[in-house]
């Protein structure tokens, strides 16, 4: 909320971004490798202990049709990126190799096609942490995930941590998301408006290049930004690079270039923020900039020193 713009009679914000299955696959809404514990872990035995964040504490359930799962809550989804799972001792591979599968599928109840296969568990599980990875552009959708023994072996459930990383999202795979704005004052619904906000992906700037990729701390070099849905008035832009302005210099229909500024410091994390006034943020789609110190810089670069010769010898 704007304080300053906001009055008696009128409340004024700036919206969030709204991640659902559409627009974080199409522009990448939302942050990806977060370990996820939105939702509600579930499972046999004692399988709390394959959650609680020790890889000390084993799940000591021996059925050979065990499950180890995890519930997110209606409406929502889990898009992982990642799953990985900690076996502190293994005695007999075969206990877990092609007798444990990770499974997804949306309603608690299902069974047969509607449960989808993701990985198995191979001969090559290992003590230690144990990872599978998904194709970036597949990731699985779905409300529930679980571990679950095929019964060919007692015990595939006996595991010591499991951690899913990804992304808890809105299910919903339109190009249109609306959703109905609420005013909450001293923590109690106080307004609710009777018009729905509408999130178009016809709206919604992407960037689909940056040239170059790289440039020197000490600014002053041309950045391109390449992208569609772009505005073409030079004026309504508002580009910062790792909190630093990149002053506006020129526009096209697909295009706008910038000035970057100096950077002084890197003890901030690298961001990126295009700002386009009357329509939001621009979608960075995971690209980014990068300051960095140029080998051509001398004493910047180089702790004060010449920059190494020809023949010289350089330790990175």
């Amino acid at each position: 909320m704007h304080d300053s713009s906001s009055t008696a009679g009128n409340v004024n914000c700036v919206l969030a971004e709204v991640p659902t299955t559409y627009s974080h696959q199409q522009f990448a809404v939302g942050e990806t490798q977060q370990e996820l514990n939105s939702g509600v872990w579930f499972g046999d035995g004692d399988y709390e202990k394959a959650f609680d964040g020790s890889v000390f504490t084993r799940v000591d359930e021996n059925g050979s049709t065990c499950k180890l799962g995890m519930e997110f809550k209606e409406g929502y989804v889990g898009q992982l990126s990642q799953v990985k799972y900690f076996i502190n001792y293994i005695s007999n591979r075969a206990q877990y190799a092609d007798n444990l599968v990770f499974e997804g599928y949306n309603t608690a109840d299902a069974t047969g096609a509607d449960v989808h296969f993701l990985f198995n568990v191979t001969n090559s599980v290992h003590e230690g942490w144990n990872y599978h990875t998904f194709d970036p552009a597949n990731k699985p959708n779905y409300r529930y995930y679980r571990f679950r023994g095929l019964g060919n072996a007692s015990g595939p459930c006996r595991i010591y941590e499991v951690t899913l990383s990804g992304l808890e999202v809105i299910q919903d795979n339109n190009p249109t998301y609306a959703c109905m704005p609420k005013v909450i004052m001293n923590g109690e619904p106080s307004v609710s408006s009777s018009s729905a906000v509408t999130f178009e992906n016809t709206k919604t700037a992407k960037l689909t290049a940056i040239t170059p990729r790289y440039g020197s701390r000490l600014g002053g070099e041309t950045i391109t930004f390449t992208g569609t849905g772009l505005s073409q008035t030079l004026s309504y832009y508002n580009i910062q690079i790792d909190g630093i302005t990149c002053t506006p210099t020129a526009v096209t229909s697909t295009s706008v270039a910038c000035t970057s500024g100096r950077r002084d410091s890197f003890t901030t994390p690298s961001s990126l923020s295009i700002f386009v006034a009357g329509s939001g943020l621009v979608s960075n789609n995971n690209l980014v900039f990068t300051y960095v110190f140029k080998w051509s810089e001398g004493a910047d670069t180089w702790g004060g020193e010449m920059a190494p010769m020809d023949g010289e010898t350089v330790y990175i």
